[in-house]
Order: structure tokens, then sequence, then C-alpha cells
């Protein structure tokens, strides 16, 4: 059976691949971790205007279309839709992004187009362009992979003040929420589901608090001592703060110990310094 690839049936209904760019949205608000993904779920009208608003022009550029594809694992995207881009002015300072709750430099005026209305939502493509979000339609090949039925439907993040799994089962979490973890350092706690006793910890590397969440799905210590002698305990995994990608390596070492204090994590719980 042959593949279906958007370039050709992009082509097909005569739009020009030269001036066509995929997007892949994949933003994530660094305070709450809701994602592009999570915004289109909460209503078209918000995600529409969330893919009009940019900090520069280079990811639609002089673009006359673009191809909105969703991020809700690696390596893939969800159709979204395509739009046909009418002009760009300056963003209104009243217009604020429905998922970063800023302003932005650029508004871009789109209007949707009828190529493959029917499958938004449901189409799931390939993304061979790693972590580069936008590509030029001609430089880049996008194969279908899956059509659903009801389209592909993961549980938006619940937001990091919200966020709480055990460890054990931290590995089949969706890969939006890894995504959402991976984008901000911040300071956990870990809560012994036996006992009750607490360690509070801190992540500040290139995956973010995933990475340490991962890492304890692995071996339940992390590499901390005082958790490698209570093998085989599960434990709750808390968020309990969290910053921008940007935030300083020392300024999460002292709200982790402020935590430490503030919890009494040294003196009664699972902290050895």
């Amino acid at each position: 059976m042959r593949t279906l690839v958007i370039n050709e049936l992009a082509e097909a209904a005569g739009l020009d691949v030269e001036k066509v760019k995929v997007l892949r949205h994949q933003e994530t608000d660094a305070e709450t971790g809701r994602t592009s993904w999570d915004l289109w779920h909460e209503g078209r009208e918000k995600f529409e205007l969330h893919q009009s608003l940019y900090n520069s022009t280079r990811p639609i550029g002089e673009s006359d279309y673009i191809v909105s594809l969703l991020a809700p694992a690696p390596k893939r995207g969800v159709f979204a839709g395509v739009w046909e881009v009418t002009g760009r002015r300056d963003c209104p300072s009243e217009v604020v992004d429905p998922l970063i709750k800023r302003t932005k430099r650029h508004y871009y005026e789109l209007r949707p187009h009828d190529l493959l209305r029917d499958y938004c939502g449901r189409m799931v493509v390939d993304w061979p362009s790693g972590r580069v979000w936008h590509r030029r339609l001609s430089n880049v090949t996008i194969r279908v992979l899956e059509i659903h039925e009801e389209g592909w439907n993961v549980q938006p993040f619940p937001g990091f003040t919200r966020f709480t799994i055990l460890v054990s089962e931290a590995e089949e979490i969706p890969a939006t929420w890894r995504e959402a973890l991976r984008a901000v350092s911040g300071v956990y706690l870990l809560v012994d589901t036996q006992d009750g006793k607490q360690y509070v910890g801190s992540a500040s590397g290139e995956d973010g608090l995933y990475q340490r969440l991962s890492s304890y799905v692995r071996d339940r210590h992390g590499g901390n001592e005082g958790l490698r002698l209570r093998e085989g305990r599960d434990y709750k995994f808390v968020v309990l703060e969290t910053f921008g990608s940007h935030v300083d390596h020392g300024e999460v070492l002292e709200r982790e110990s402020y935590w430490k204090t503030a919890l009494g994590s040294r003196e009664y719980g699972l902290n050895l310094n």
C-alpha cells in the first residue's frame, strides 16, 4: 500500500510547496506546563490565536500557506489544518497569547483552507526534523502514519501544581506530559509510600524535571545514597516549584535548600545534607 505524503497532497491541491511552511507547535508554558496540544483541546479559537502570534517572522516568513501540526509525541505530529497567510502586522498590545498569557511582536492574519479539513486531529504524521519546529514544505517529507476514527485523544497535562504520580507508574505517562516536565527546571518532593518520609531534590539539567523522574523510574534512588539504602520502595513524586529554562543553577539550589528547611526533610526525612 502506497504511503500518503502531505507534500504530494498539497501539490495536488494547487499549493506551491516552496511557499508553504510546516509548523509543529510544541511550545510549553513554563509556569503551568500547558502545551500547544493542551490548547488545541481547550478550544480551536484559542489555538488559532496562539498560532497567529510570534516574536520572530522566521517561522512563517513570506509563505503563502502554513500546515499546522501538534506535537503530542516525539517524532510525531497530529495534523491540525492548513491556513492561508493573508497578512502580517504589529501585534496590538491588547492581544495576548492564550498559552503563555503574554503579547508578542507579530500578528499574522490566517484564513482556514479546505485541504484535508476532515482529518484535523485524526491524522498522525512523522516529523523527521527533531527539535526544529518549522520547515519549508519543500525541504521536508511529511508522511502519513495513521488516520484515527475519532481522533488521537491524549489527556491534557494537569499543570505543575496538580501533577503528582507514583514513580512505579511514571513510565506510562503521555509523551506530552514528559515534554512539559522536560521544559522546566524545578524543585520536587519524593514521599515514601510506606512510611511517609520525604526527600526534597531539584533538577536544572537539559531534560529538566523529567530527567530526575526518569532516573527514579530506572533505579528508585537516582544516585542518592540515602535512597539507595531503601531499596525496593516506591515514592510519590510531587512538583513543589518550577522555573523557566534560563534560570540560574544557583537559584534552583537555593530554593531546594529552602524547601528542605520548610518541610524538615533533613531533620525528619530522607535528605542527608
